[in-house]
């Protein structure tokens, strides 16, 4: 099947990136200017997402074609082009555009940029392997920020299918400035098939380490509506099941807890390793989930005395966490169930 592309004028693109790239960098990319012509470069990201098997293998297998210098100039000359591309507002290539779904000419221009913004970046990870968002958006101060409305873009631009396939894409993923950790170093579960562990941190833009023991938020009684209005069909099956969560403990949903070095995890996820994994819990991860929920009770969590069912938080969260035993993980793991409202319920 020809990969070529014919506009109206009767000229071609080459359907082998390395011409293609070639073409942009030597022809229409100046190397040493403030603004990069990234036309060419427009006309071929942002019609459809790479995501898809074949043309990431096929992407891979250009990248392992390249010599390591060339990769990484490449990689800095679409980092500026990210940069650069949300001003962008003319398509100077619109006859090249394949036209394959009746659908495709209806998308609005946010919509091409956000496309354009994530096919750039999966072409930034396939050329470096491993970058940080402050790589990715050096002359921004608010990292994190920056990175998250980039997503929040290409979620509104893509379908759900697409970003199934998105999420399906095994890159490492982007991490914020840790001292100038990166991605590549935290990827080691990504390739065992295990899914990256999230870092409220991250979320929350807290950098690792901040001084505290946590912080809570109010909001948790509006995650389940907002859920209903941005999620799909399998996020909705997370949702179906995350209900009960959301009614009975909820503001354990919202209350965040620090480990020193580690991740920042919630209330509900230590509570839930301890519930559901007790002694089948790796060495060590059963006491640090008893020590958080333990720290929780530093953790000031304003207005959310009736919010587990008319008793107190230290009723049902904070003291019987403190009874939870620390000798060994089949003790913590039970300690856990009779700590939970509902459990003796449940295993009797």
């Amino acid at each position: 099947m020809s990969t070529r592309c014919r506009g109206a004028g009767g000229a071609a693109l080459d359907g082998d990136p390395r011409h293609d790239l070639h073409r942009i960098d030597g022809g229409r990319l100046p190397r040493s200017a403030a603004s990069v012509d990234d036309d060419l470069a427009y006309t071929l990201l942002s019609y459809t997402p790479l995501p898809s098997r074949q043309m990431l293998r096929f992407g891979r297998s250009m990248v392992r074609r390249t010599r390591p210098a060339e990769r990484e100039r490449l990689a800095r000359l679409l980092i500026g082009v990210l940069e650069q591309h949300g001003r962008r507002t003319p398509e100077p290539h619109r006859g090249y555009r394949p036209v394959r779904f009746v659908a495709t000419p209806g998308l609005r221009t946010s919509a091409w940029h956000g496309v354009y913004g994530a096919d750039l970046v999966l072409v930034i990870l396939l050329l470096r392997g491993a970058v940080t968002s402050g790589e990715l958006f050096p002359s921004r101060n608010k990292h994190a920020d920056v990175w998250h409305r980039h997503v929040l873009l290409w979620r509104s631009a893509f379908d759900e299918q697409q970003r199934t396939r998105l999420r399906a894409v095994r890159l490492p993923p982007v991490h914020p400035e840790r001292a100038g950790q990166r991605a590549g170093d935290r990827a080691a579960n990504r390739r065992r098939g295990a899914a990256e562990p999230v870092d409220m941190n991250w979320l929350y833009r807290y950098l690792r380490g901040n001084d505290g023991s946590g912080w809570p938020r109010t909001y948790w009684p509006e995650l389940q509506h907002k859920l209903d209005v941005s999620d799909g069909t399998n996020d909705g099956a997370v949702r179906h099941t995350m209900d009960p969560i959301y009614s009975w403990p909820g503001p354990a949903v919202t209350t965040f807890l620090l480990s020193p070095g580690g991740l920042a995890t919630s209330l509900s996820h230590d509570v839930l390793q301890l519930v559901l994994g007790g002694a089948n819990l790796p060495p060590g991860e059963a006491d640090a989930c008893a020590s958080g929920c333990w720290a929780a009770s530093t953790v000031s969590r304003p207005r959310c005395g009736t919010a587990y069912g008319g008793c107190s938080p230290r009723a049902r969260g904070r003291r019987p966490v403190r009874r939870l035993p620390r000798e060994g993980t089949r003790r913590a793991g039970a300690g856990a169930r009779r700590a939970t409202p509902g459990a003796r319920r449940r295993t009797g």
